[in-house]
């Protein structure tokens, strides 16, 4: 939902409801990537902690608690430039105590 369409994810929920069974979590940052060659800005997402993204996971849960979701919530991450590749859980720790405390918030 963030790299195609960035759309919101309360409307997401409102359209497929009860066939939400199972969400991945995680968050991604474009950035310029060159130029194409029509002279345009080419792009490229890159991994980003959930904290930094472009998704709004503070939101994302609250959406998710106001539709009664019960399911799994997996964390779906592509290596935050801030982690280093093979560190799987330090960054496990790390992104799951960020979305353990906003599970945890009134």
């Amino acid at each position: 939902m963030i790299e195609v369409g960035i759309e919101d994810t309360r409307m997401g929920l409102e359209l497929l409801g009860p066939y939400v069974a199972h969400c991945h979590v995680g968050n991604r940052l474009p950035e310029p990537a060159g130029q194409g060659p029509d002279g345009n800005t080419t792009w490229r997402w890159r991994g980003a902690s959930l904290a930094e993204g472009v998704a709004d996971i503070p939101q994302l849960i609250d959406d998710l608690k106001t539709f009664g979701y019960q399911g799994a919530l997996s964390l779906e991450l592509f290596i935050p430039e801030n982690f280093e590749p093979g560190n799987d859980d330090e960054i496990v720790k790390t992104e799951g105590a960020f979305l353990r405390k906003l599970i945890d918030r009134n």
